[in-house]
């Protein structure tokens, strides 16, 4: 396993048709899993009334904008705010580039182009999902092969007033399926602790880790998630059977007071489908079990790559203050990062981590302290 190396002089640089700009107090980008659209966030300070800044250069919404960390892509969207304060005494210029899939969320779904009246028949996920997307110019990839996920929707019909983006994830919802967006825009959909991804790497207290937050929490879990809904009838399936779908995800290891949880389903759907919808819901409630923040030095992994690009990988964890039995803990995921940059802090990166089951196949919640341990560093 290979430790965090600290990197300094690390530039960021935001590109618009006003030209290239590298000249900040502070900037920020952030993606992560559950978030379909990543923000960068940058301000100035400009002292005085007359000192040429960011003002007279007219960044301003709606223009399309993208930006590099220590020269390689991170975001490819559009300046969505602008925020000024001044006084007498200075003038502050907040700017936020959305990524393209911010689109999604801005649209809504229209029966007079979507499909046919709105309604899609025997299509997957993801067919459906990028010919909705497309009318509004963002484009759907799937990540790896989500089991379930090919599994085509008998009917899926849009509702009135919905979002793109509504459309789309409740439809994932329906396969087990987790949103995020990729650096040239794309909206990606996954669910990487299936089969984790190993990165190699290792956070380690006293060594990379400049500091880490982290709760532990039980307040959510229930020892089981039934989903019940119905599906369509047909000749083969008609009676109880289409009337009376019921799925159920199970918490083996829930210790706690009886917490009956039942899950109607926003879908007509099979048994096999109606698995999928409790098992996301499982996921949902095991990704806020466990959660850890760990900030590290720098911008890059020690491969050269942005920490960003590791998102949905896998990682080892070593701190006893965080998990006090002197082990290694191998097997969180990296949830999603956070690259800054001010003159208080420096270059430095939060790095967030759950447990698999979180963005898995709703598997009962664990004890992150038995998580793969490992002799300590």
């Amino acid at each position: 396993m290979t430790a965090v190396a600290p990197q300094l002089n690390l530039v960021a640089t935001v590109m618009t048709s006003d030209g290239l700009f590298s000249y900040w107090t502070s900037i920020s980008f952030e993606r992560t899993y559950g978030e379909p659209i990543s923000h960068l966030t940058l301000s100035v300070a400009e002292p005085g009334q007359n000192v040429p800044g960011w003002s007279n250069q007219q960044l301003a919404v709606m223009q399309q904008a993208t930006a590099t960390f220590a020269g390689q892509p991170v975001i490819n969207g559009m300046i969505d705010m602008r925020q000024v304060i001044y006084d007498k005494e200075s003038h502050q210029v907040q700017i936020r580039v959305a990524s393209n899939t911010i689109n999604s969320e801005a649209s809504t779904v229209d029966p007079a182009t979507d499909g046919q009246g709105g309604q899609f028949t025997k299509q997957t996920f993801l067919q459906i999902a990028q010919s909705v997307m497309q009318q509004c110019g963002v484009n759907v990839k799937l990540a790896g092969n989500p089991s379930g996920a090919d599994l085509p929707f008998e009917t899926a019909s849009e509702g009135n007033g919905e979002t793109r983006i509504q459309f789309v994830n409740r439809l994932a919802s329906m396969r087990d399926l987790h949103a995020v967006d990729d650096t040239n825009g794309n909206l990606v959909y996954g669910r990487p602790g299936d089969n984790p991804q190993s990165s190699g790497l290792s956070f380690v207290e006293g060594q990379n880790i400049l500091a880490a937050r982290s709760i532990q929490q039980a307040n959510l879990q229930v020892p089981q998630i039934q989903a019940k809904g119905q599906q369509k009838g047909t000749d083969d399936t008609n009676g109880s059977t289409a009337a009376q779908v019921l799925a159920t995800a199970t918490n083996a290891n829930y210790k706690g007071p009886p917490r009956p949880f039942v899950l109607m389903m926003e879908h007509t759907a099979s048994i096999p489908e109606a698995q999928l919808r409790a098992n996301h819901e499982m996921s949902l409630i095991n990704l806020q079990q466990f959660d850890v923040v760990i900030t590290v030095q720098g911008w890059l992994a020690p491969s050269g790559q942005l920490w960003s690009n590791f998102i949905g990988n896998s990682v080892s964890l070593w701190s006893p203050m965080i998990m006090p039995l002197g082990k290694a803990y191998q097997g969180l995921l990296i949830k999603g990062t956070k690259l800054m940059q001010d003159n208080e802090g420096g270059t430095r990166t939060d790095i967030s981590l759950c447990i698999p089951q979180g963005l898995g196949n709703g598997g009962a919640m664990i004890n992150p302290i038995a998580l793969g341990t490992v002799n300590a560093p």
